[in-house]
This record gives structure tokens, C-alpha cells and sequence, in this order.
């Protein structure tokens, strides 16, 4: 191999020399041919051209000669003559035969303007004898006829005309008088024969050889390619190289007539080619031994300073690589890129030598670290352990690694081994460990050369507890597709649910425009009735829809109050009996004799119940719906939900019943026990979830127990939350006390009521709806222009929306009763929100819910301004004036005294208590800050009085009230009054709503009772 190297560079080194000045010759012939042949090709070109040009030229002169003669015979007076009258002696005295012979003429014709022949004479110019006329000249009708037209006196026709197949050049002009005036009498023509004594008068001339082709038979005379591209027209010279010696040029003369004519042929020596093919020659040769020189050049050129010292450098190479290399280096004696290259070997054998002593070191610290990994490290065969760490001892359940090596390597091996392959292979495996615990190994197996032999490296890493994770992770993600699934059928049902009634709304409101449109108003009293019953459909869906998101996001609140659970089960009942006969089933109630009174949030154990009973009715025909009320035993209600008192509401029926699989999932959020598209029963699924909500926020739970076929039970156990000692039945109440607040007085005057709503559907609809002669009702679309116009119209009413552009009506309201000029009007409340003791507190006289009852709305109108007339609303009520501030509370009394109310007086709350223990006030105006018993102190024990729950109270106070007092008393007062921001006239209609609100809103009651903050 050391002998052989140097003489295969110096053979790659020749060949690569050679391949490419060979390349450098073939591409220089090549550019040779292109640039200097076709040079020469082009001139040859170009050359033809030229001498086709000066025999078309020739041919020119030839026809202009013989026009001359033709203009000198037709410009003469006896020629003028002669056509007229035919005159003999002129025929012999100009055209005997040395006329034809001098002026070369092959044929004389005249003809009068009518066209008639008067004279025509054919000559052979050859033989000098007349010949017969050709036929194609006997007359001028047709073809001949252009040769007679003229344009002008000076108008010419010359050309070239086939005559019995021969070419002829001829020349017509117009007979004229020896002046050139007319009118002609006539045409003289004149012809002279293209034959070949012409033809070799033209080649004297152009010195070229001319050879006249006719056109009709030109495809065989000459080659069809260059004979098809002069007959189409394709090009005025056509040239065809006839051999390497010879070379031709094609024009074409057209029949003077409009027929074929004839293909003149000018052919020459290619001498301007063969000059440029002895220039290439002789350029070529001098290139290929010049080429050969460069190359003997180059080449020793090499050899002495590029080969043999590329030799040398390997030959030194090689022996350093069969010494140790630490120690020779190579030879560098010049200061060149081979010297360089050999500085450069020199400087990589003493990177080598660091780096070895580097990898020693490594090799070491990496043996340290493999065997105190943490990670279990192992290598192997395929069959047996080569080698493990301390780690994968542990692993194996050993504690020396030796005792491993030697033993199956069936645990570290995946399971479809593939020894050849040369990658990182990651998998995972199961491993039983000695303790009979199983873990789950994630291994990655890197090929490697162990001790000379191919081994596998496998690094082992335990993911049971990721796998665990990942377990719980995948169930957790299967419930969340599962609620998704849920909530998607749910949307799809409550689209059904919330489209239905909004068809039947736009449907029959359509059908009762076109009604009234035409006149026909038979059926639009059932119409109105339809949509009136889709649209309360829609809003008792939108609600629930609303109570679910109160409740989810956490603000549902609850408002506690005594009721009757008779009354309220009554009404419940009531609600659902249209859809009990229309499914023909019959409803019984069993109530506990010692189960009157319930203190909860009426609305929601009555929204609960509801739904209950409806849904008994929807699942059950022909057949009985069940409720039983009783109390629940104090220890067993203890238990259940932490309260001494419960009340347990059970709803039975004898429907369908369901399976175990389904009252599984009934009360989840977003799923119906029927949740195909082709339901039999309808409904939206949100009943019960949100049923079970309810009851939860109310400290209870709901149950059931069903069997399929035979029926349902849903038990519901709600907490009395609050002692049987405060339960006041509002019947209990005075009746003349409720009456006397809604008594009406008529007067002549005309109210004035303002109207603050940003949709223009209820400004338009509300005034419509309230009308009556002595109200009028103005509007307004914003807040702003709504306490302008107050301050501005004074109204006898207000009527207030809540949601409002700008400010809300909440500042709307709180800015009228903060004025001096708008305090004493009395506010309606118009919200979707369900808090009706803010709007009481902040001074509104009502609150109703949207959508407005209309017929609530009117009752409440009348009732607030019977009250603003001044009528004897207040006889036979009593107020009790708790304030410890003798001045303020002789102004309190002489002010309700003036209005015809009894008074009673007290400095604290104990004498106000000691008051109330005597006789119980319809109204109760309290001050908060007094010694003994603060105004704090007294509504505590009082609420805890008999009756004392159902009394109202308006706190007037000096004091500065926190957020938290604010909430306190939001919950157990009617309406709290800053001392100096109110007129006399103004608390005596507070007090008078407080009174009549009180018995329809129900005594409020806290749990909180001992908690106040920050007395």
C-alpha cells in the first residue's frame, strides 16, 4: 500500500489534468463551431442574398428598358393615329423587323379602348422570324384585361407574364399624342421572351448562374422544402445549400396577371465557407498543442512541489501511526499549506495525547458515577447480565452486584428483542420484586461494545407512580368528556325546550297581525291566550336556567320567611292540576297534623315541590300522585342535617318508574334519564339537578327510590330554620292592619307617573297598558334624562328599571332620594334581579320582577297614590318611637301625631322592649345609638318575641353605617333613614309602605342573630 499510493496520486493527479483540459478542448471546438463557423454561415447567407437581390435587380433593369421603348411608340401622334384608322404604311414603317431586332422586342400588340385587337405581331428573336400569335393573346377579355387598365395617363403595367408556358416580360402603357394628352386611344403592349439568350445577358451582368424555374413545376426542379417556402410565400429569398461546394438562392417573380410566375435559381461557390473551415482548422490545431504543452508543465510542476512532498508527509504519517504517537511528530521545512498541514497534524497528535489522558479520566469518573447512580444501570447480551450497578442490584432484591452478573437478563428485555438493531430503543416492562410488590419499569437499551464484545446498556427508571397518575388523569378526563357529552345533550334539549314556545309566540303573533290586517279578530282572543301561556312557558325555563347559574357561581341567596306549609302545598297542587286531568291522574295529600308552619325561603321550597309534582304528573298516567308531609323525629333530623327541626316532603306516583342505571345519574348536572332525540316526555333535564341544589342551599337533601313499572318516590327533607316559638302565621296578623294601607280615594286631579326604562318595548308597552283618564305617563331612555325629568315634572310615581345605559337604576335611585326636591316620590322597582330588601332599604316604596305582572303593577300604582292624597290611611295605627334624644323624639311624635297616629315613646330599647311586652306597635321607628340596650340589641330580642317578627321597622339614625351593618339591616329592617336628609311628609309615607310591603313580602328573619360586628 506504501508503495502504491504516491503513484496512484500522481495517476489521479494526470488523469484529473487531462479530463479537464480535454473538457476545455471539446468546449472550446464547440465554441469554435458556434461562433466561427456560423460566423462564416451567416456571411455565406448573407452573400447569396445580395446576388439574388442584383439578379432580381438586373431582371428590373431589363423590364425598365423595355418600358422605355413602350412609352416612346405610345407617346407618339402616329401611333394615335394608327389605332383610329388602321393605317398599313405605319405597321411597315416602324415595325419591320429591325425594330424587333434592335430594341430585342418578342411581341407588339395594340388595342383600342373598346379592347379589339388592331395590331399584334409575335418574333422569335433567335431564328429572326415572325411566329404564330399565342393564343392567350387574341384576345383581352379576362386574365389580359388588367394589362388594359390604366388609372392615369402616366399609369404603367410591367412584369413578367406566362405566355404558352414561357416567361415573358412585358410592359402595356396608354396611347397618348406626342404632347402626352388623351383621352388614349388605346394600350400598347410590348413583350420581350425570358429565354435563355436573356437569360445569359442577365448572368453576363451579375456573373452568376441563373436558372429560371416555373412555379407550377417547381416541387420537382428544385428541393420541395425551400420550393414550399417560396411558393407559400414563407420568405422573398429562400436559400438551400446544394453541396459543400455550391450554394443557392430562391426568389419568386409572380405573373403580372395574378397567376403562378416563375422561381429564379442563383447559385454560387461556397468560397466564403471553406475560408472558415481552413480558420477553424488551424485554430484547433494550435489549441490541442498548446494544451499539450500546459499539461508537460503542470505536471512537473507538481511533481516537484506538490507530489513528492504529499509523499513524504505520508510516508512520516504512517510510521508515527505504527509508533506511539505521544512522542513523533512529522517533518515541516517550508512555510507553505502543505508545511501548515503538516503543523496541523503535529498539533492534532498533541490534542490526541490530551485527549486520551482526558478519556482516561473520564472513563473513571464515569465507572464512579454508573455505580453510585440511584438509577438502576445494566448491561447485557441479549441472554445474560454482563454487568449492573448497585442501584439494579437493589432492584433484583441483592445486595452485592457480582451476584447479579452471570444471571438471565429475561427482566431487562423487551419484549420483541431485536439484537441487530443499532438504535435507542425505549420501552416499558413489569417487574416483580422479592417483597411480591410489582413496579413499573420505563427503560431506554443503547447498543454498545462491552469488553469486545456487542453488548446493550439499559437504564432503568420506575414510573409507577406515574402510571397511577396518568391512570387517575385518564378517568378524570373520561368524566369531563362524559359531563361535556352531557352538557351537549343538554344544550340540544333546551334548544328544543326554549324554540318551542318561541315559535308558538312568533307563530300566532304573526296570525294575529294577518288577523287584524284583514279584519278577522274571531280568534285573536284565543291567539293572545296562546301566546300569553308560551311566553310564561319560556320565562319559568329562563328562570331555571338562571337559578342553576346563581347557584354554581355562588350567589344565589335565600330569603327566610314564616309561611304556611298547607297553603303553600295548596298552591303547588293548584298549579299542576291542569296537566294531572290531562293525563288523567288523581292527587292525594297526607300533612301531619303537628306540620302548620315552616320557616324557609318560601319560593325555593315551592320551586322544589314543584317540580317534584310536575314531573310525577309528566311520568305518570292514569294513575295517583301521592304527597306526604311530616316532621322528622329531632335526633334522626339532627343527624341528617344538623338541625333540631325538618320537615320531610315526600312526592309518590305509580308511573314508569327507572332503573337503578338511571337514578344513578338523574341528579347530575346536564343529564336527563332519557336522552334520546325521540323523547316521549320532553323537558329540558334541568328540574331535578337544580331541585337538589335548592335543597342543599337550603340545609336539606333530596332522595329516591324508584323501580321500573311501578313508580317513584323523591323525598325531600328541608330544616325548620328557626324555632316552632317564632313561627307567625301572617294570618295571625291584625286584618284591619293590611287593609287600611290599600284603601283608594278618588280625586279630579290628574297623576302624573315617569316611566325610567332603556327598551323601547316596555315604554311603549307600559303606557298603554296603565292607561287610565287620570294618569298620564311620561318616559325616558337613560338615567340621566330620567332624574331631569323628575326634578323637572315632579310626577306623583316613579316607575324604575334597574339595568340602565350610564348609571344603573340603583344610583338612578339613590340620587332621588338623596334630593331634597325628588325624596318624597315614591319609587316602583323594575329588575330580573332577586333582591327585593336593597331596593327597600335604598328607599323604593315596591319591587317587581321582569317580566312586570301588569295587573300587580296597577293594584300597586293605586295603592301609593291613595296614599299620597292625604286620606285617613293611618287611623287606628300606633307607632313605637325608640330614641334616647328627647328633641328629635318629640319631633318624631308631633309629626305622626299630626297625621292621626297613635304614639308610644321610648329612651332605650329596654323601655321600648317593656312597650312592646304591653301592646305590639303596627310600626316601629328606631334610632341605633342609645344607652342600656342599642337599637342592635333591641331588633334581636324583639324578632325572638312572639309577633315580633311581624312588626316593621325604620331605622333613623346620625351614625356613619359600615357594609357590614348595611348587609345586617338589610336583613332585619325595612328601610334606614340619615337624621336630617328626610321631610315629616316623607317618613310618614315610608312607614306607611313599610307597613303595607311588610304583610306581602313576609317578616324577614336572620340566622345571624348575637353575630352583629363592630357595635
Amino acid at each position: 500500500m506504501a508503495t502504491n499510493s504516491p503513484t496512484s496520486l500522481r495517476t489521479q493527479t494526470l488523469y484529473l489534468i487531462v479530463a479537464t483540459l480535454t473538457g476545455l478542448i471539446i468546449l472550446l471546438m464547440a465554441t469554435s463551431e458556434f461562433i466561427i463557423s456560423r460566423s462564416f454561415l451567416e456571411l455565406e447567407e448573407r452573400d447569396i442574398r445580395s446576388e439574388v437581390t442584383q439578379t432580381l435587380n438586373a431582371i428590373q433593369s431589363d423590364l425598365a428598358t423595355l418600358d422605355s421603348t413602350t412609352i416612346d411608340y405610345a407617346r407618339w401622334d402616329d401611333s394615335y393615329a394608327f389605332v383610329n384608322d388602321g393605317n398599313p404604311q405605319y405597321i411597315a414603317a416602324n415595325f419591320a423587323d429591325e425594330t424587333f431586332i434592335s430594341n430585342r422586342l418578342s411581341f407588339v400588340a395594340f388595342v383600342n379602348t373598346a379592347g379589339d385587337l388592331v395590331y399584334a405581331r409575335r418574333f422569335d428573336l433567335a431564328e429572326e422570324r415572325e411566329t404564330p400569335l399565342p393564343v392567350e393573346l387574341l384576345s383581352f377579355a379576362g386574365p389580359n384585361a388588367v394589362l388594359l387598365q390604366h388609372h392615369s395617363v402616366d399609369a404603367a403595367r410591367s412584369g413578367l407574364v406566362m405566355i404558352g408556358g414561357q416567361p415573358v416580360l412585358i410592359a402595356a402603357r396608354p396611347i397618348l399624342t406626342s404632347a402626352y394628352d388623351g383621352p388614349p386611344h388605346g394600350t400598347l403592349l410590348m413583350g420581350r421572351d425570358l429565354d435563355a439568350a436573356q437569360i445569359e445577358r442577365i448572368v453576363t451582368v451579375t456573373g452568376d448562374n441563373l436558372t429560371v424555374f416555373p412555379v407550377s413545376g417547381a416541387l420537382s426542379d428544385i428541393d420541395p422544402g425551400v420550393a414550399r417556402r417560396i411558393v407559400n410565400g414563407e420568405t422573398p429569398v429562400a436559400i438551400h445549400r446544394l453541396s459543400s461546394d455550391r450554394i443557392a438562392g430562391y426568389a419568386r417573380i409572380d405573373d403580372l396577371r395574378g397567376g403562378d410566375g416563375i422561381i429564379l435559381q442563383v447559385d454560387i461557390p461556397r468560397d466564403i465557407y471553406q475560408y472558415g473551415q481552413s480558420a477553424t482548422r488551424y485554430y484547433l490545431l494550435v489549441l490541442l498543442l498548446s494544451t499539450v504543452a500546459f499539461a508537460a508543465a503542470m505536471l512537473i510542476i507538481l511533481e516537484r512541489n506538490v507530489l513528492r512532498r504529499i509523499l513524504s508527509l505520508s510516508t512520516q504519517v504512517m510510521q508515527i501511526g505504527s509508533a506511539d504517537y505521544t512522542l513523533t511528530r512529522v517533518t515541516v521545512d517550508r512555510n507553505d499549506e502543505i508545511s501548515r498541514l503538516g503543523a496541523s497534524i503535529n498539533t492534532m497528535l498533541d490534542d490526541l495525547a490530551h485527549s486520551a489522558w482526558q478519556l482516561e479520566q473520564s472513563e473513571a469518573r464515569y465507572r464512579q458515577l454508573v455505580e453510585v447512580a440511584p438509577e438502576p444501570i445494566v448491561v447485557h447480551d441479549g441472554r445474560q447480565i454482563q454487568y449492573i450497578n448497585q442501584a439494579g442490584a437493589r432492584l433484583l432484591g441483592m445486595s452485592n452486584p457480582s451476584e447479579a452478573v452471570g444471571r438471565s437478563a429475561a427482566a431487562f428485555l423487551p419484549s420483541e428483542h431485536r439484537p441487530h438493531t443499532r438504535d435507542a430503543t425505549p420501552y416499558e416492562c413489569h417487574l416483580m420484586q422479592s417483597d411480591g410488590s410489582e413496579v413499573t419499569l420505563e427503560l431506554v437499551a443503547v447498543p454498545l461494545t462491552f469488553r469486545g464484545q456487542s453488548a446493550w446498556q439499559v437504564v432503568a427508571h420506575n414510573i409507577t407512580e406515574r402510571k397511577q397518575a396518568e391512570l387517575a388523569l385518564r378517568e378524570a378526563k373520561e368524566l369531563a368528556d362524559e359531563a361535556s357529552r352531557a352538557k351537549s345533550r343538554f344544550l340540544a334539549n333546551m334548544s328544543h325546550e326554549l324554540r318551542t314556545p318561541l315559535t308558538a309566540i312568533i307563530g300566532y303573533a304573526e296570525l294575529i297581525a294577518t288577523a287584524m290586517a284583514r279584519g278577522e279578530i274571531g280568534n285573536v282572543a284565543a291567539d293572545i291566550e296562546r301566546v300569553h301561556i308560551a311566553g310564561k312557558h319560556l320565562l319559568a325555563l329562563i328562570n331555571d336556567l338562571l337559578d342553576l347559574s346563581k347557584i354554581e357561581a355562588g350567589r344565589m341567596q335565600t330569603h327566610i320567611t314564616s309561611f304556611s306549609v298547607a297553603d303553600l302545598v295548596r298552591d303547588v297542587i293548584g298549579a299542576v292540576e291542569p296537566l294531572a286531568s290531562q293525563r288523567r291522574n288523581h292527587i292525594t295529600l297526607d300533612i301531619d297534623p303537628h306540620v302548620q308552619l315552616m320557616h324557609s325561603d318560601e319560593t325555593r321550597v315551592r320551586q322544589i315541590l314543584l317540580n317534584l309534582v310536575h314531573n310525577a304528573c309528566k311520568f305518570t298516567e292514569d294513575g295517583t300522585i301521592t304527597i306526604t308531609i311530616a316532621p322528622v323525629p329531632a335526633p334522626e333530623a339532627a343527624a341528617h342535617n344538623g338541625h333540631a327541626a325538618s320537615i320531610a316532603f315526600a312526592v309518590s306516583d305509580t308511573g314508569i318508574g327507572m332503573t337503578p342505571d338511571q337514578i344513578a345519574i338523574l341528579f347530575n348536572d346536564f343529564v336527563q334519564a332519557d336522552a334520546t332525540t325521540t323523547r316521549k316526555y320532553g323537558g329540558t333535564g334541568l328540574g331535578l339537578a337544580l331541585s337538589r341544589r335548592l335543597s342543599r342551599l337550603l340545609g336539606g337533601e333530596i332522595t329516591l327510590t324508584s323501580e321500573p313499572g311501578v313508580g317513584s318516590t323523591f323525598i325531600v327533607t328541608l330544616p325548620d330554620q328557626k324555632a316552632a316559638a317564632t313561627d307567625i302565621l301572617r294570618s295571625d296578623v291584625p286584618e284591619s292592619d293590611d287593609q287600611t294601607a290599600v284603601i283608594v280615594h278618588e280625586d279630579d286631579r290628574t297623576h302624573i307617573a315617569l316611566l325610567i326604562d332603556d327598551d323601547p318595548a316596555i315604554r311603549n308597552l307600559l303606557p298603554r297598558a296603565l292607561s287610565r283618564p287620570d294618569l298620564h305617563i311620561e318616559t325616558a331612555a337613560d338615567g340621566l334624562s330620567g332624574i331631569e325629568l323628575a326634578r323637572l315634572l315632579q310626577p306623583d310615581i316613579i316607575i324604575l328599571d334597574i339595568l340602565l345605559p350610564g348609571i344603573d337604576g340603583w344610583k338612578v335611585l339613590a340620587e332621588l332620594k338623596s334630593s331634597s326636591e325628588t325624596a318624597a316620590i315614591p319609587v316602583i322597582l323594575l329588575t330580573v334581579e332577586d333582591d327585593p330588601q336593597r331596593g327597600l332599604l335604598l328607599g323604593a316604596a315596591e319591587l317587581l320582577n321582569k317580566p312586570v305582572d301588569l295587573e300587580r303593577l296597577q293594584q300597586q300604582i293605586v295603592v301609593l297614590l291613595s296614599q299620597q292624597q292625604g286620606a285617613p290611611a293611618s287611623a287606628g295605627r300606633s307607632v313605637l318611637i325608640v330614641e334616647d334624644d328627647e328633641h328629635v323624639r318629640e319631633y318624631l311624635r308631633r309629626t305622626f301625631e299630626r297625621d292621626g297616629w297613635a304614639t308610644v315613646e321610648a329612651a332605650n330599647g329596654r323601655e321600648a322592649l317593656d312597650a312592646c311586652n304591653t301592646h305590639l306597635p303596627n310600626a316601629i321607628i328606631l334610632d341605633l345609638m342609645m344607652p342600656e340596650m342599642d337599637g342592635v340589641e333591641f331588633i334581636e330580642v324583639l324578632r325572638t318575641m312572639p309577633y315580633g317578627a311581624a312588626i316593621p321597622i325604620v331605622v333613623v339614625s346620625a351614625r356613619e353605617l359600615t357594609t357590614a351593618k348595611h348587609e345586617y339591616l338589610n336583613r332585619s329592617v325595612n328601610r334606614v333613614l340619615r337624621k336630617g336628609t328626610f321631610r315629616g311628609d316623607e317618613l310618614l309615607r315610608t312607614v306607611q309602605s313599610a307597613i303595607a310591603m311588610f304583610a306581602r313580602l313576609k317578616p324577614v328573619e336572620t340566622t345571624t342573630y348575637g353575630m352583629y360586628p363592630d357595635r
